[in-house]
């Protein structure tokens, strides 16, 4: 079914030229960076009314509004098609916050514990618990975790790994590796009658799916488990359908050859809400990201390029590079004339150094950014070969020349409710800003 509120909002997107953004209020940040609109931008991106840019409340409709409202007020054109390319996305949604307690003692969502993805709908009060190690049925090795215990009703509780030396043993025995993948030991549980399933974790990670499992699984840290667990109550409420997402982006129009294009690009979107006021504010993931995009397009609405410049704020990436998977195969624009790349995610957080993903692929433009990034004092610049880790693979793979450049491995909590706008690393962004910037006036 598709999410019939979204769709007035999406047709505003495909009409809008030219409200003027509203100011977002002042941060409490301390850090400057060099842009001042910046922080302005991040707090609104950030804020309850964006419900973590997901599909619940409108958020991402709400993301791609202010992002669209600037590239009017920098006067930026649109292409043929408007300011918005709509696009099916099919997405498992939490409209009612998940409870956990153990042992009566509840634990906090977002801190203790999380939905699984794939999370489904239940209910349970003090069902008994049965710890299955690491869950896993493989009959090639003689494994079966379930073995003499009866879990139908109760909540199955599993480890999120399999010993090397049980996966060591499968391999020899040829069996398929998906079978001591998480999905599958889960799904082993459910089949057995189990209620719910709760996997220890050492850290929590949220991520997008467009399934559910059927019954309520979660994912809990270690340390608020215990192993001497006798009883668990539950509540879990998923909501698996289709919405209605958009890509967004606008067009600056080169000085000298404005039918060729660099796509600047950043995914907006991000893991939303559980339920009405829990939800995951992606500042560095990737806020930070729409929020480089947008700092370098103002500056090179003063200092514009000799090529057109198209601006792409991708939806959908959490989901697996939805968004730009569709924008590859349906191009509003001729994908042979796109000179370069550059998609930016996750540029707040990190150390000294930068990797450039396709820049095995690039050699000549890899040259260029690490003569720019050493000229600034980054001298540790690395290249890995295309990787589908964010939305510059899709287009690469349809003959674009481009980067996904980001910083070394940061501080920030990755798809965790902690990732705020108090904990980025406004140097790292400042650094990286003036790459990009340096990079595409050489280009």
């Amino acid at each position: 079914m598709v999410a019939r509120l979204h769709i007035p909002l999406l047709l505003f997107l495909c009409m809008f030229r030219a409200a003027e953004a509203q100011p977002a209020g002042p941060s409490s940040q301390q850090a400057r960076p060099d842009d001042p609109s910046v922080l302005a931008d991040i707090q609104a991106l950030t804020s309850s009314e964006m419900a973590g840019r997901g599909y619940l409340r409108d958020g991402h409709v709400n993301a791609a509004v202010y992002i669209v409202k600037e590239w009017s007020r920098l006067g930026f054109d649109t292409l043929s098609i408007g300011y918005a390319q709509p696009f099916p996305l099919r997405v498992n949604l939490f409209p009612v916050e998940p409870a956990l307690a153990v042992d009566g003692t509840g634990l906090f969502p977002g801190l203790d514990f999380i939905p699984d993805a794939g999370c489904g709908t239940g209910l349970g009060r003090d069902a008994g618990v049965q710890n299955v190690e690491s869950g896993l049925v493989a009959h090639e090795i003689g494994a079966d975790a379930y073995a003499g215990r009866n879990v139908r009703g109760r909540i199955v509780v599993m480890d999120e790994n399999v010993p090397d030396s049980v996966k060591a043993l499968l391999q020899k025995a040829g069996a398929d590796p998906w079978s001591a993948g998480l999905p599958a030991r889960i799904r082993a549980a459910a089949d057995r009658g189990a209620a719910c399933v709760v996997v220890l974790v050492d850290r929590l990670v949220m991520d997008v799916s467009d399934t559910a499992y059927g019954i309520p699984v979660f994912e809990a840290r270690r340390a608020v488990w215990h192993m001497d667990a006798r009883s668990a109550s539950f509540s879990a409420r998923d909501s698996v359908g289709d919405v209605i997402a958009a890509n967004v982006m606008a067009i600056q129009r080169g000085t000298v050859h404005p039918d060729s294009l660099v796509i600047l690009c950043a995914h907006y979107d991000h893991l939303g809400a559980l339920g009405n006021d829990l939800y995951f504010p992606g500042a560095n993931d990737n806020a930070s990201g729409v929020v480089m995009m947008l700092s370098i397009a103002r500056y090179l609405k003063q200092h514009p390029l000799r090529y057109s410049v198209l601006y792409v704020a991708f939806s959908g990436e959490e989901a697996g590079l939805v968004g730009s998977r569709y924008f590859a195969g349906n191009s509003p624009v001729d994908l042979s004339r796109v000179r370069f790349l550059l998609n930016m995610d996750m540029t707040a957080s990190g150390a000294d150094g930068i990797t450039a993903v396709g820049g095995v692929e690039f050699a000549p433009e890899f040259s260029m950014l690490a003569h720019v990034a050493d000229s600034l004092g980054v001298h540790d610049v690395r290249k890995r070969e295309n990787a589908p880790n964010s939305d510059h693979y899709p287009l690469v793979r349809a003959g674009v020349r481009g980067f996904y450049v980001y910083p070394f491995t940061g501080l920030q909590p990755y798809h965790h409710i902690n990732d705020t706008p108090a904990t980025l690393e406004w140097n790292v962004f400042n650094r990286l800003r003036s790459i990009f910037i340096g990079f595409l006036a050489r280009l």
